[in-house]
């Protein structure tokens, strides 16, 4: 490894090929690109396609700390810090640095089109920055303690904190708070909107799950109690918008629910608990992970069938996201590393133009050559 007083350092990476983090399948082909992709045998990574130390990062499963935009940049939270890395450059800099040298950051999320990324802090504060500009453009009140997960739709922003609150923000005026609740009463551990924007859901620690409907976030239209103790992480499908995973942090399960009416369409042991999880939006796959292995489990949905054990870490894996191309997974551990998995087929079905991008992974340079900038502020 490489020294840590360097943040964000390549430790190792693939350089006898580019790799394109961002590039989309052509929408062409049709069923004859969907059967290719079908006969394809699948052959999952024994290593990464690249690994980043990032000293700093906090072993706690609750908080979602990386996040991966539509523009290619990968934001991470390590302690006080938001960190960017460019998939097209490979350079980093530093995002913000929180002032109270006690305070932490707690969540990262980037806003669909990646022009701005929100941050949730220890402080149960939510504040928002232009990427481009590298600079806080709002900071938004109204949590009382840390806020540990974060979710866009378009212009709305919904934040769970550790009081049991969720609120729901409409980021373009300054009376910002379109609603307010405390749907759990322990701290809500994962939240997000579905594919298709309908619908928000949140999980806590008290293993609850709540349903709202996007025109009335005041109350829920569902509330799941079935889980009876903590759920730790959320992910909706992205192939059928009313389907979401939820992951048991103590019975161990991956449950998935109709949305609609609030009904468990299947149930998986998983043996341990679950850390993170997200779904291939090319295959009826989601890939999670699990206890302090740091391993990385991908399943057929329909069967629940265990298809790989994707190794590298050796701590446990807190956080994931996928890449705009829906083909890599970015995973942070408690062993202080991010690694690039390319384990996913790229979708064939249309991606949204702004993130039709084509920007390949640059080859590395000298370990320390893209982070020369931040060196003399981290030493």
């Amino acid at each position: 490894m490489t020294e840590r007083n360097d943040r964000f350092i390549v430790a190792r990476a693939r350089t006898e090929q580019e790799l394109d983090y961002s590039r989309p399948a052509s929408a062409r082909g049709g069923r004859m690109a969907e059967r290719r992709v079908k006969k394809q045998k699948r052959v999952f990574p024994e290593t990464p396609e690249r690994v980043l130390d990032a000293p700093g990062i906090i072993d706690d499963c609750r908080l979602n700390i990386i996040d991966w935009s539509g523009k290619n940049l990968v934001g991470v939270a390590l302690s006080g810090s938001v960190y960017l890395w460019e998939g097209d450059t490979g350079n980093v800099t530093e995002l913000m640095t929180l002032k109270d040298g006690s305070a932490y950051v707690s969540a990262v999320s980037f806003i669909r089109d990646g022009g701005s990324v929100a941050v949730g802090t220890s402080l149960g504060q939510v504040e928002i920055w232009d990427v481009e500009k590298r600079r806080r453009v709002r900071r938004m009140r109204g949590h009382t303690k840390r806020v540990p997960c974060l979710g866009w739709n378009r212009h709305l922003l919904a934040s769970g904190c550790g009081d049991g609150g969720v609120m729901v923000s409409d980021v373009r005026v300054s009376d910002h708070c379109v609603s307010l609740t405390r749907p759990h009463s322990g701290e809500v551990s994962s939240i997000g909107w579905s594919a298709d924007g309908r619908r928000l859901a949140s999980a806590g620690e008290d293993g609850v799950v709540s349903l709202w409907e996007k025109q009335n976030t005041e109350t829920p239209v569902h509330v799941i109690q079935e889980h009876g103790t903590r759920v730790s992480i959320l992910a909706w499908c992205p192939w059928q918008p009313n389907l979401l995973c939820c992951g048991g942090y103590t019975d161990r399960t991956l449950s998935f629910w109709n949305a609609n009416m609030a009904e468990c369409v299947k149930r998986i042991d998983t043996d341990r608990e679950t850390t993170a999880a997200v779904w291939s939006r090319s295959r009826r796959e989601i890939f999670s992970a699990h206890g302090k292995s740091g391993c990385i489990t991908p399943r057929e949905y329909a069967s629940g069938a265990r298809l790989a054990k994707i190794e590298g870490h050796s701590g446990r894996v807190v956080s994931m996201a996928t890449s705009p191309s829906g083909e890599f997974v970015v995973s942070a551990s408690a062993d202080e590393s991010l690694r690039f998995w390319k384990c996913m087929s790229p979708p064939i079905k249309y991606i949204p133009e702004h993130i039709q991008l084509n920007s390949p992974l640059p080859k590395p340079g000298p370990m320390d050559s893209p982070f020369s900038k931040l060196k003399e502020k981290l030493l």
